[in-house]
């Protein structure tokens, strides 16, 4: 995060009991009339208060898809701490405040974990997804694995889970090693389209022990298209704004920078 700025969760809710009991056969008169006034209103709120929750967590940014409604880890900031868009996390900075959906995180502006994957096969090709046109954010844009991190889940634990859901079962047993480029996250902050971006970003490089034609996989319904290029064209990719705005060529580009930079997490077969 940035300063602590952020307003925090709301709850959406009835109120305005009365404040005392009526004791008196006259007082209890007032307030049955005063009941039959507001019953209307009470009535109508009791329809519209479920309407507007369940509208405040419909998963609008992965709409078709079910991914908004997934629940990721939220944290707060230390107390003291500021950071600037794409500062260093210290390993201190991030105090964890529980779980909430992606699409609740994004509205309100908690700080969450992102994970951001470069995989190679064995040629030395890296693979790049292209978006979902229904996708909220950066709909049809092509860039590298990743992924939220959820509630209860390291960093290195949801590099897996990625691999393994957005990839298929089979790519993921083909893994030589990876390594964590980053160290200290990458913090990212954007504001825009209704909602306040405070991601924790983590990056790592996959080497496949195989060459992509040899390996089978099965992309998620997040993925409209895939393709493998070299290191050249995806650096003349992020030059040219290919991707999905500055921070994600600004962020490509601190990757190229830390490709030799690798500390094994898990090696495969």
């Amino acid at each position: 995060g940035i300063e602590e700025k952020i307003p925090a969760p709301t709850t959406v809710g009835l109120s305005g009991s009365p404040s005392r009991f009526q004791h008196t056969v006259s007082g209890f008169g007032v307030m049955v009339t005063r009941w039959r006034a507001v019953a209307p209103t009470l009535a109508l709120a009791l329809v519209l208060v479920p309407a507007v929750l369940f509208l405040v967590d419909t998963p609008t940014e992965d709409l078709p898809v079910s991914g908004g409604h997934e629940v990721i880890a939220i944290f707060k900031l230390a107390g003291g701490l500021s950071l600037k868009h794409l500062d260093p996390v210290p390993d201190h900075a991030l105090l964890p405040a529980g779980g909430m959906s992606i699409n609740q995180s994004h509205t309100l502006g908690w700080h969450h974990r992102s994970i951001r994957i470069h995989l190679f096969d064995s040629e030395g090709k890296m693979l790049l997804l292209r978006r979902s046109a229904n996708l909220r954010t950066c709909p049809g844009t092509w860039g590298p694995v990743g992924e939220h991190v959820h509630e209860e889940e390291t960093p290195t634990e949801a590099a897996k889970r990625a691999l393994a859901e957005e990839l298929g079962t089979e790519a993921s047993s083909h893994i030589r090693v990876s390594c964590n480029i980053t160290q200290s996250a990458r913090f990212v902050h954007a504001v825009g389209d209704g909602r306040i971006e405070n991601q924790a970003v983590w990056m790592w490089v996959v080497v496949l022990s195989k060459p992509a034609s040899a390996i089978a996989f099965r992309f998620d319904e997040e993925v409209a298209d895939h393709r493998w290029v070299t290191l050249q064209e995806f650096g003349e990719g992020l030059e040219a704004g290919q991707f999905c705005g500055d921070t994600q060529r600004r962020l490509g580009l601190l990757a190229m920078e830390r490709l030799g930079r690798c500390d094994p997490l898990w090696t495969g077969s």
